[in-house]
């Protein structure tokens, strides 16, 4: 990999395998894990093509990936407030969250929405943030596995985080609030979750968006 670029409009990268060299491949996904992601699957269509099991043309594999839609995954909603959705559910994931935050919004103030499940390792995952969220919406998913938003608001204040407990209809409202226009919000935790958010998004908010593409092309 490189010449990798990641941008809040997705991530930028060169790459080279054994049969031949793709310059300025792009994937709308943030994130250095997805453009690792993303690599694995020009190997393996440049395998192919070399092959001779499929006809892979350099120009189809920058294109297809130029298509790429991953509803979920580093999923950027609005950007006035930024809302961004992630369905991270364990540390690797959070820290791949973390760094990605890091890098693309420095300084930016942070309210995460966050509903887990509880088999997970809640503390483990709230421990991979490098940067603490200036204040975290605990919240609940429909799910007979997810953590009730009271239980999740003693845990995270246990990492010395400000939270409060919020039912899921009223997270979006709250969050846009105290973000402001300019700040930086957060989904994540569980499918469950953002699957919730997400739609919430869609009927009562998109109207409104201020994202510059439709999320649902």
């Amino acid at each position: 990999i490189e010449e990798a670029e990641i941008r809040g409009d997705g991530s930028s990268f060169s790459f080279t395998t054994p049969h031949r060299t793709h310059h300025n491949l792009h994937i709308p996904l943030l994130g250095e894990h997805q453009v690792e992601n993303a690599s694995l699957a020009v190997a393996a269509a440049d395998r192919l093509d070399a092959d001779g099991v499929f006809s892979i043309p350099a120009d189809a594999i920058k294109s297809g990936l130029l298509k790429t839609r991953w509803p979920g995954r580093g999923e950027l909603l609005n950007r006035r407030p930024l809302f961004m959705i992630d369905g991270a559910h364990t540390d690797q994931g959070a820290t791949a969250v973390s760094n990605m935050l890091d890098r693309l919004y420095p300084g930016k103030r942070r309210v995460m929405i966050l509903g887990m499940n509880r088999d997970k390792d809640i503390h483990k995952f709230l421990r991979s943030f490098a940067t603490k969220p200036n204040i975290v919406l605990a919240t609940q998913a429909d799910s007979p596995r997810a953590i009730s938003s009271a239980e999740l608001k003693q845990m995270v204040e246990e990492h010395s985080m400000e939270c409060v407990s919020v039912d899921m209809q009223d997270t979006i409202p709250l969050a846009l609030k105290l973000a402001g226009e300019d700040g930086l919000i957060v989904g994540t935790g569980s499918f469950y979750v953002i699957g919730a958010l997400r739609h919430l998004w869609l009927r009562e908010f998109n109207t409104n968006s201020t994202l510059q593409h439709s999320i649902e092309e």
